[in-house]
């Protein structure tokens, strides 16, 4: 899901640089939505949360600096970090899971250096209907069968096929 919300993104909003509202990236290689105002930026994640509605993010010096600092080194300005969020239910043993709920939130680091949700607010909820528009794949077609023909088979010096037996 991540990947193809980054792909829409990109095809609706671009990444140049002088469109406000833009597909950025970090010298990580992190991608987000850059929301430029005049007050103050966004910088919106897309993430997949756990049960608790917190990021499935592995701690890093990078991702404390975002939650703590709200600073973007790459466009040297504070920016709020916000993250749109989806749960599916189940887990590895469900064979298809079904998408819960999608949320904005933001998170902060904690005294003890843990992540913490500061906020979070339901956009959208499966409970509530109204199940999200998602295209379908249209049938695969099959390719054409290869045509396979039979081996030509040499004769030997005496005229006779080897490949019969003949002498």
């Amino acid at each position: 899901m991540s990947l193809g919300i980054l792909e829409r993104w990109r095809q609706r909003y671009g990444t140049s640089g002088n469109n406000p509202l833009r597909l950025a990236r970090d010298e990580n290689r992190m991608e987000y939505l850059f929301i430029e105002g005049d007050e103050f930026s966004v910088g919106l994640r897309n993430k997949k949360l756990d049960d608790c509605g917190q990021c499935y993010q592995h701690i890093s010096k990078r991702q404390t600096a975002l939650r703590s600092e709200g600073y973007f080194p790459e466009f040297k300005m504070h920016v709020v970090q916000v993250f749109l969020g989806y749960r599916y239910t189940g887990g590895a043993n469900e064979v298809e899971p079904r998408l819960t709920d999608i949320s904005l939130s933001a998170e902060y680091v904690t005294t003890c250096g843990n992540y913490d949700v500061g906020w979070r607010r339901i956009i959208w909820a499966a409970d509530e209907g109204g199940e999200p528009v998602r295209p379908i794949q249209p049938p695969l077609i099959p390719p054409p069968t290869p045509v396979i023909r039979p081996r030509r088979r040499r004769a030997d010096e005496g005229g006779s096929d080897a490949a019969q037996g003949g002498s």
